[in-house]
């Protein structure tokens, strides 16, 4: 099995099945010995604890120029607020590769902030580098018509109930909130909307056989 992890930064797996692949300065220093020898010179603290624990299952390559893999190669495909940095036309352009890499059947998993969250204009404008904020729904149709099925968008918290007690009433004070979120989109546009609102979704994707 071969997992892809797009745009990684420092939030790389050391699975062996796994390749991390971004263009970051953190992994063209890791990747790079001279520079490797010299960065706890300019590295502190945090920085360098996450530096010293990035795995060597890293391709430093520049996305832009599309996924270096060949077509129908790979098992599954992830990247991790990626997205909402691109325009709409790249971004559409980027499924389009991801598809095109992966086996018939093989999965796409993403993560992105929600426009439909009471806080997505926040997240949005709260990074200058955001071009563009998708709902499941806008996604869940981009990635249709990119080729796409079996499509599902998720909530990425609370932990449900049984974690602890401290998380037991956080989710429990939150499906009140998404009744509540619902009501107001039944109430202003007759549709309950996507019934995802955490600031962060996940969606889930496989490619058409």
């Amino acid at each position: 099995m071969i997992i892809l992890n797009l745009g990684s930064g420092t939030q790389t797996s050391p699975e062996l099945e796994v390749i991390n692949i971004d263009w970051s300065i953190a992994l063209r220093v890791r990747r790079n010995y001279l520079l490797r020898a010299i960065a706890p010179i300019v590295m502190r603290g945090g920085r360098m604890m996450r530096f010293k624990k990035l795995p060597d299952n890293i391709k430093v390559w520049d996305l832009s120029r599309g996924i270096p893999f060949d077509s129908d190669t790979i098992d599954a495909v992830y990247h991790s607020h990626m997205l909402e940095h691109l325009d709409r036309d790249v971004a559409h352009q980027f499924m389009l590769e991801c598809k095109r890499e992966l086996k018939p059947g093989g999965r796409l998993v993403l993560q992105t902030p929600n426009a439909d969250s009471p806080q997505g204009m926040s997240i949005h404008h709260g990074d200058v580098t955001h071009e563009v904020g998708f709902n499941p729904n806008v996604l869940s149709r981009l990635l249709s018509l990119t080729g796409f099925q079996r499509i599902v968008s998720r909530e990425t918290g609370p932990i449900p109930i049984g974690h602890s007690v401290k998380f037991t009433i956080c989710y429990l004070i939150w499906q009140g909130i998404r009744a509540s979120l619902k009501l107001w989109n039944l109430a202003e546009t007759g549709g309950a909307g996507s019934g995802v609102f955490t600031r962060v979704f996940l969606i889930t994707a496989e490619k058409r056989v």
